[in-house]
């Protein structure tokens, strides 16, 4: 295992979607000897309804190849999505450490700042309201506390919701906020890499004698995909 670094995020791994959860623990395979650093940037799951949703044991292949990986040695990290915030202590469960909404480091000698990608569309104000109550610890408590026969339902009608909105708001709302991502720039930050807005791509701009960058990462509902830094360089690839 080399001290490559992978980066993947939006799989939107569902129950009845069994073949996407077997593409991806195929995909996990085929890091095993080349990759020791994966960071999974949110919505790993289509959505996640609390802690008792480990009990209908829908992505039980997935948790326990993540967990056999981590335990042969790959730092695996977790970063919260809109869709799976909840799904912290599962993940932890099986050997993911879950480093919340975001996490900064520092590769080939530039500070990369990791996200989902949601909480850098802040020209959208009412998902900013919305994610800021559905996060807060109160309604995490309660929704922890529902039966599986309400959290189930109420996590599937939001993601339905989400499906329905998200693609009626214009794109300067619903995007990357350029402005957003030029204050972290500005704060020192190199590269950014996100997911949420599902379509994988590279923006750069020039800060003074600086470029930096922008790596969106795209969904796996069509073609799955992640990006790879190794030998100081950043690689798109496709899996298979």
């Amino acid at each position: 295992m080399d001290n490559s670094f992978a980066f993947v995020a939006d799989i939107h791994l569902r129950a009845d979607q069994p073949r996407k959860g077997e593409i991806f623990i195929a995909f996990l395979d085929s890091l095993r000897e080349t990759t020791r650093h994966l960071f999974i940037l949110g919505d790993l799951f289509d959505f996640w309804a609390g802690p008792k949703h480990a009990s209908l044991r829908e992505h039980v292949p997935v948790a326990d190849k993540l967990r056999e990986l981590s335990s042969a040695g790959m730092q695996i990290k977790f970063l919260f999505g809109n869709r799976d915030f909840h799904a912290e202590p599962y993940l932890a469960a099986h050997g993911v450490a879950c480093a919340g909404n975001s996490l900064h480091l520092c590769l080939g000698q530039k500070q990369v700042l990791l996200t989902h990608g949601d909480l850098l569309c802040t020209n959208d104000t009412s998902y900013r309201v919305m994610a800021k109550i559905f996060r807060s610890p109160v309604v995490k408590w309660l929704y922890s506390s529902l039966p599986l026969s309400v959290s189930y339902p109420i996590a599937a009608g939001l993601r339905d919701l989400s499906r329905r909105t998200a693609p009626r708001k214009p794109e300067m709302i619903r995007g990357l906020s350029f402005t957003t991502i030029s204050e972290h720039f500005e704060r020192g930050v190199d590269v950014i890499i996100c997911g949420h807005v599902h379509k994988a791509g590279r923006y750069a701009r020039q800060f003074g004698e600086k470029t930096k960058e922008v790596y969106v990462l795209g969904d796996w509902d069509v073609t799955p995909n992640y990006l790879l830094f190794t030998n100081q360089s950043w690689q798109f690839r496709r899996f298979p």
